[in-house]
């Protein structure tokens, strides 16, 4: 089952043109497989900031044309921000920005002066801390505005405890038109998120994981069926979890790519700027 693109997007569309990451200038239209990839930026790090003092270690992929969609990518418990790597070049090809970060406690981030102990380790954080990772979320996704990301078409992806942590920001923003699930459970460290599935609305959820990976794909089952829109499971061989799955099914990318294609793509965005033209 597919759906209309231009179904989940908020009109009138918006312009952002401010660039904190852009490290090239961006072409006027996006590229397909096949076509010549010139254009495509080169990804640039940065740093984010948070709300409460947390320096979060950050990746830009810069898409390569104007005003493109976003992927903002929640790694999972121990992994940092390259494990989004091989989607999120795929992503930028496509004609997709890409923001990945470290979440707080984990590679190269930097607590706060005053944070107090156990808020610089992932190790030693409670269900409160897991928490704020909401505010990691929410200065990556100011990054992917202030970097060109239309602002009406925004997804939010998480992998394992990210999966959760995703689904947590995402069903208090109505932002982001489509959450992505790699490995998601019932409950990870204290984030619970069944009874958030059964409460979400009608936007997008594509959940990813493999048959071997026992406790996520039983989540996931459950997940699926709790979802009260338009909600696809695609399950996989193999016991890889979270953003494992991406490495060792390699068919998995251009599946997230079609589904994505379909919901806030670029040649949505291209159908939607036609359709509300004057």
């Amino acid at each position: 089952m597919r759906t209309d693109a231009t179904t989940f997007r908020k009109r009138p569309l918006l312009r952002i043109r401010t660039a904190s990451c852009l490290v090239a200038v961006l072409a006027s239209g996006c590229f397909r497989d096949g076509e010549s990839a010139r254009h495509v930026p080169v990804p640039a790090e940065f740093t984010l900031v948070t709300a409460d003092g947390y320096r979060l270690p950050a990746i830009c992929y810069p898409a390569p044309c104007e005003n493109p969609p976003a992927l903002i990518m929640v790694h999972g418990r121990g992994e940092n921000r390259g494990a989004w790597a091989p989607l999120a070049l795929a992503a930028q090809r496509a004609g997709y920005l890409c923001v990945a970060f470290n979440m707080r406690g984990h590679d190269g981030s930097e607590a706060p002066p005053n944070a107090g102990p156990g808020k610089s380790r992932y190790t030693e954080f409670t269900r409160e801390d897991w928490l704020g990772v909401r505010l990691d979320i929410a200065v990556a996704k100011k990054a992917a505005l202030e970097a060109g990301a239309e602002p009406n078409n925004l997804v939010l992806a998480g992998a394992g405890l990210g999966a959760n942590l995703a689904l947590v920001y995402a069903s208090a923003d109505p932002d982001f038109q489509a959450v992505i699930l790699l490995s998601p459970g019932l409950e990870y460290q204290g984030i619970k998120i069944l009874d958030l599935m059964r409460n979400y609305n009608k936007r997008p959820v594509l959940i990813l994981v493999a048959q071997g990976d026992a406790y996520a794909a039983g989540s996931a089952a459950q997940l699926k069926a709790a979802g009260q829109g338009f909600c696809e499971l695609r399950e996989y061989e193999g016991t890889a979890h979270g953003t494992g799955i991406l490495a060792t099914t390699p068919h998995a990318i251009s599946q997230v790519l079609l589904w994505l294609d379909e919901i806030v793509g670029p040649e949505a965005t291209r159908h939607s700027k036609q359709q509300s033209a004057p």
